[in-house]
């Protein structure tokens, strides 16, 4: 009876040990880094659709700032650079002599709740607000141009979970987003000529991604 007592209080730490990372938290710097596939949905404006510009995208984006002493929460900055894909309509111009190229700026504050931080998988929800910028080059020949549409960001939703049994201080995981914003302006440049105003007939347009993350924290306190 007692080595049966024995054998389960040993079964039950070993358990415990191999999901929790107690002594490894602490509150510090956290930066982090993902990448994956984004898809391009709803309207640069009305009647103009997201897949008749840029239809997916792949980001690199960077994570930094701060996990606080609890430390389930993060607050922190982000910023993407997205290698853009043109489609529809967009892509149909793209031929022949004329090769096109597209980018997708974002760049804001955004915060990270984590459920359980002290264990190997950690579980975590986010939000982020920002800037974004979309653009398509064009170039023929000697002669190039752009269009670019900015606007706001107003949620960007993060789901992701954390494995932190890899290296100390390392963590890796997927994470998927959803962002929600609207083009305000945009703006055109060619031959050395630009012009720029105000979207009429602003839309919504959502960026769904699907990416993988890593995070180094960087012990402070």
């Amino acid at each position: 009876m007692r080595i049966g007592m024995m054998a389960g209080v040993v079964a039950a730490g070993m358990l415990v040990g191999g999901t929790a990372m107690a002594d490894d938290v602490y509150s510090g710097i956290e930066v982090g880094l993902r990448t994956g596939y984004a898809i391009g949905l709803g309207s640069t404006a009305q009647n103009a659709n997201m897949s008749d510009y840029i239809g997916g995208a792949v980001p690199i984006w960077i994570d930094a700032g701060y996990r606080l002493a609890s430390p389930n929460l993060f607050l922190g900055a982000y910023f993407q650079y997205g290698i853009g894909f043109v489609s529809g309509q967009t892509s149909n111009q793209c031929q022949g002599q004329i090769s096109c190229s597209a980018f997708v700026l974002q760049y804001g504050l955004q915060a990270h709740y984590h459920f359980m931080p002290d264990n190997t998988i950690d579980p975590w929800v986010g939000y982020g607000i920002g800037l974004e910028q979309a653009q398509v080059n064009l170039s023929e020949g000697g002669q190039s141009g752009s269009v670019s549409a900015t606007g706001w960001d107003y949620a960007i939703f993060q789901v992701g979970a954390d494995y932190r049994g890899l290296v100390n201080n390392l963590s890796l995981g997927p994470v998927v987003m959803f962002g929600l914003g609207q083009y305000n302006n945009e703006s055109t440049s060619t031959g050395g000529t630009s012009t720029s105003g105000s979207i009429q007939n602003q839309a919504l347009h959502e960026w769904l991604t699907i990416a993988i993350r890593g995070a180094y924290d960087i012990k402070v306190l």
